[in-house]
This record gives structure tokens, sequence and C-alpha cells, in this order.
């Protein structure tokens, strides 16, 4: 969570001490793997030291050593991903391939790796063993089980953000070939009786299993951090919604700050400005330092992102402009925000209406831009008129050249 708003809010070189540091351990977190499909799959397990059976990643990573995971521990092997997903958004936001080459795809596929080896079949799925969903508890006693919500989201997003990278390097190698067979078989959101969306496979009603107000909301990391429920996928995002609802927004200050970034993807602005008042009144000392006893520091990175999240999004497959501003939002403008495909935006705003946005192309990419009414917006380079390559109720596609602004007036 403390890197969440590296990205989102253009401070992308921050994430350089990150990778260094993950870098650093990796070799730690090959022979913790080792040591991990030695106790639990042994079946599946590679020779120990070749680097083969991937990295891993428990809760917790200090400076001259990391924890490796317990098949016992409150979390299953999905906290890997956790930390891997922010290799592919480092590349996502800059498009560098140098990045990708050398940072993303190697911390990519070495979690492709281990994960691969956690899953066992069951009914034609592939799930993860052990599994737990962070922290949560059942008569007190941490619940282990098969393929929960959390594990099964992450491990997915690691699969398909392996992929995607394999392809833009043109990389073919087996752990791509073990990748494509496995990940259409995760079942990694599903929706039980309450319409919410399960934490646990065999959960029927929403809670009848663990913490109804946990904390933590392990089931959702598919809708935040992840990217696998947005505006395009209607039935999930409702179901994400209730389970946000019903999951109840009392909570400490990192896992408020979850929860705005979670509700800042639903589009509810009302919501959403709620969770950051929560957050800034009952989670935070007069210091401004998060109020997680005794301070973590998550809530207010978290917080950060989910301002940023609330005015730009780019998850989809297009960029957003205020996805989540609320009414009492009704004037305003930001500067210089940044989004997927290495894109710089600013914007202003009037009586809750857009009047100027401007896109710095950094790569020269593809520029998607949902947004209510944009195809009636004059757009220009160079003070020169630009017609889109495709137009769509509220939906306009532009190519861009590197290092070139485009400007939208709306009137």
């Amino acid at each position: 969570m403390n890197y969440w708003p590296a990205f989102n809010t253009n401070l992308i070189e921050l994430f350089e001490s990150y990778a260094d540091f993950n870098e650093a351990f990796r070799k730690l977190a090959e022979k913790k793997a080792d040591e991990f499909l030695e106790k639990s799959h042994i079946e599946s397990r590679e020779k120990s030291g070749t680097g083969e059976n991937g990295w891993i990643l428990g809760t917790g990573a200090w400076p001259y050593t990391i924890e490796g995971l317990d098949p016992a521990s409150h979390s299953g092997p999905g906290t890997g991903a956790f930390t891997s997903i922010l290799f592919w958004e480092y590349y996502a936001f800059t498009q560098d391939k140098d990045i990708l080459k050398n940072h993303a795809y190697p911390a990519l596929s070495g979690m492709a790796k281990f994960l691969s080896k956690v899953l066992v079949e069951k009914d034609g799925k592939l799930l993860s063993s052990p599994s737990a969903s962070p922290e949560q508890q059942k008569n007190k006693n941490h619940y282990h089980t098969l393929g929960c919500a959390f594990d099964q989201q992450m491990i997915f997003e690691n699969a398909k953000d392996t992929l995607k990278a394999a392809k833009i390097l043109n990389i073919n190698e087996p752990i791509i070939d073990t990748v494509k067979n496995q990940i259409n078989r995760l079942d990694q959101i599903l929706i039980g009786c309450s319409g919410q969306i399960k934490e646990y496979r065999e959960e029927r009603r929403y809670g009848e299993i663990g913490e109804k107000h946990h904390r933590h909301i392990s089931q959702l990391v598919c809708l935040y951090p992840g990217t696998q429920i947005t505006q395009d996928t209607p039935q999930l995002m409702k179901a994400a919604v209730k389970t946000l609802k019903l999951r109840g927004d009392r909570s400490t200050g990192w896992a408020m700050a979850h929860r705005l970034n979670a509700w800042a993807r639903t589009g509810n602005g009302a919501h959403s400005y709620k969770l950051l008042k929560n957050l800034l009144k009952n989670c935070t000392f007069p210091n401004l330092w998060d109020a997680h006893p005794p301070f973590q520091i998550d809530g207010n990175f978290g917080g950060t992102a989910g301002i940023a999240e609330m005015l730009l999004q780019s998850h989809g497959d297009y960029l957003s402009v205020l996805p989540s501003v609320p009414r009492s939002w009704k004037n305003g403008c930001f500067n210089g925000l940044t989004a997927r495909g290495a894109f710089e935006v600013s914007a202003d705003w009037k009586n809750g209406k857009l009047k100027k946005l401007t896109v710095l192309s950094k790569a020269g990419k593809t520029l998607k831009i949902c947004y209510d009414g944009i195809e009636d917006a004059k757009i220009s380079c160079d003070n020169l008129d630009i017609s889109p390559i495709k137009k769509e109720k509220n939906k306009v596609q532009i190519q861009t050249e590197a290092e070139k602004k485009y400007l939208f007036i709306f009137c």
C-alpha cells in the first residue's frame, strides 16, 4: 500500500528503491520458496538452488532478512502476488521496456513459477493449497482452506500480468506455457447467495465464515489493487458494491484507505468522499500520522492514492476522468496525475463538468478516454485540430506522439 500513490501521483521514480530492495532479497526469497515447497508440495518442487521454484514473500520484510511463508500462517501464497503486482504497474505507468525486461518480467515470472506449484486440482479447477484470507479467523483460529478469494485473485492477477509482459517482450519459456494452461481454471471470483463476492469457496451467505466486519477486504483485491472488476463488468461490480456495504465502513487507518480506493473504483463519489473524511477525522492523529496504533504509514499513502483514484483511473482499457468526484467538489482542478500508458493528465472542472483536459503523452501510445460527452470536445495538439481515430458515446480514441500535449476543450 505504501507504493500505491507512487504510480498515480507522478512519483514513479520512488519505486526504484523498492525494486532494488526486492531484487536484493530475491535470492533469499527463492530459498524460502524451495523450503516451502519441500514442506507442502514436494511433488511439484524443482531442484533447490536453481531458482526454478520461483520466489516467495510472507507478510514481513526487514533490511537484512525476509519472512517466508508458513503453511500455518494467517495468510496464503497470494501475499507474494500482492507484491509482484507492483512491478507490472512500474511498467504500465512508464511503458519503459528496459524496466519491463530487467525488473518487471523477472519479478512476475519468478512469482508465477512459485504460484504455479501451489495449485491443486479439484472439480476441474486449480486451487491454492494451502489458502487463507489474511488475518481472518473462525472460532478464534486462523481459517485454512483451499482456493480462498484472496489467493485465487492474486494468483490470477500475477498470471495475467506475466502473460502480458511475455507477449510484449516476445518471450516463450516453459513457465509461460504453464501459466497459459492454468489461468482459465483459477475460478477466482464467485458470487454467493447474499449477492456478495465470496471470501471462501465454501461460503454460501455472507459472514457465515469469519468476522463479518473484518478490517481486511481480502475478497475484493480483484477490485483494488487488482483490475479484474471494472465498469465493463457490471454484474461483478454490483457484487463488489454489495460486499463493501456488508463489510461496513468502520475500520482502522490502512484498512479505511483500502476501502477508499475500492469505493473510488465503484464510481461512487459520495461514498468515496465519506471514506476520505472518515480516514482524516477518525483515523489520523493531529500530526497527520495514520492512527493505527502505534503508527502504520500505510494509511497515509493508501489515502493519498485514493484521492488520486477519485480524480483519475486507468485500470480499464481507457482513462476515466473524474470517475468518483463528489458533488461537494463542484469546482476544482488537478495537475500532473499519471495514468497507465505513460500519460500525464491535468484537468479543470466547473459546476461538476469538465472544462479543460490536458494529456501529455510520454510514450506515444494510443490514448483512450472515457468521460460524459467527450465525443463532442474540441481536441488539438500544437494548436492544430485533432480528429479521433475512433469515437463513440462518452469515449474517444486518438493516436498520440511521444512528448506531445493534447488539449481537450469542453463547451
